[in-house]
Parts: structure tokens; sequence; C-alpha cells
């Protein structure tokens, strides 16, 4: 004898429509916020990229004054990576005993607020993958700690650099301020 099985109307029945509203609501929230996540990821990765490339300016500038040595009295050029044609740039290592070059501010670092002193500041062009460029502006300042006359035995190098945003509204640069990258360096014989 075959006993027949009632089959379950219940067992058969597939997803209603709010149910499949509800999971693709869900979803939506979920992807929304993934998505929040990577763009965050990346704005933070380009900053990061930035403030990276402001260091290496920096030091750049700094191994060179250096490199001249305490009692240097001339100047030197850096190449930076301006369209047609790259621009030498002109840097002055000179210092005094109350300090030669970009004003600072009460803690010494340098102070981006008033102009630039000539012979103390560059504007470099940087290249980028695909043809992308950034400017920075590098300010620093050479002060003699000791010597005795003409002759400099060592001298404090500060040399700070920021990127100079290409931001147009206020709310933009708020967005994208980042720090000047500073860094400091005794220089002696």
């Amino acid at each position: 004898m075959l006993r027949r099985r009632k089959r379950s109307s219940r067992s058969e029945s597939g997803m209603t429509m709010i149910e499949l509203m509800i999971a693709m609501t869900v979803l939506a929230i979920g992807l929304g916020g993934v998505m929040i996540l990577i763009s965050g990821a990346i704005a933070s990765n380009n900053r990061n990229k930035m403030d990276t490339t402001a260091t290496t300016l920096a030091e750049m500038v700094m191994e060179r004054i250096a490199a001249a040595g305490p009692d240097a009295n001339t100047t030197f050029t850096i190449t930076d990576c301006t369209a047609p044609t790259p621009v030498a740039l002109t840097v002055d290592p000179r210092g005094s005993t109350t300090g030669l070059g970009a004003a600072v501010d009460s803690q010494g670092n340098i102070d981006f607020s008033g102009t630039a002193p000539a012979g103390y500041s560059i504007n470099y062009m940087s290249c980028g993958a695909g043809g992308t460029q950034s400017r920075y502006n590098i300010r620093w300042r050479v002060q003699t700690i000791s010597g005795s006359g003409n002759v400099v035995y060592s001298k404090l190098v500060t040399v700070s650099a920021r990127q100079v945003g290409a931001a147009s509204t206020a709310r933009e640069r708020l967005k994208f301020f980042a720090i000047p990258a500073t860094l400091r360096t005794v220089v002696t014989k």
C-alpha cells in the first residue's frame, strides 16, 4: 500500500516580495558603507603620498645645504619637473648668527603665512605618474651656532616643505590641509 505524502505548501513557497525588499535594503546599506570606506582610503592614500613627497623634498634641500659644509657661501641648483622643460632652482645655504632665511614661529618651525624670502625659498614642481604634477613650496632658515670671524664651525638648518594646494574654495583647502614637513639638522666641520 502506497502512502501518499501530503506536500506542505509552506515548504515550497518562495520568498515574499517584502522579504526580498528587506534583503535588498540591507545589501544596499552594506555596499554604501563599503564605498564610503573605499573613498576614505583613497583620499588618505593621496594625502600620505603628498606628505611623503614634501618630506623627501625637504630632506633633499637639507642634504644639499649640509653637504656644502658649515662655512659654505655658494649657491647650488635643484632641477624640478616644470613642463615643457625643467627649471633650475637656486638654493642659498648661507647663514648668520641671527638666522637668515624664512621666518620661524615660537616653536622654531618655518612660518608659511608671510611672503617667501628671496634666496631661501623655492617653488618645486614634482612629476607624477600619468603626467600629474604637484607644486610644493620649500623654505629654509640657516643660523650660525658657532664660529670665529668669517669661519663657521656649525650651523642649524631648518627646512620645511608643503604642498601648494590646487583647491579653489576655502572648504576644499580645509578638507585637504596638510601640516608642512619640517626637518632640522646641525651641520658641523
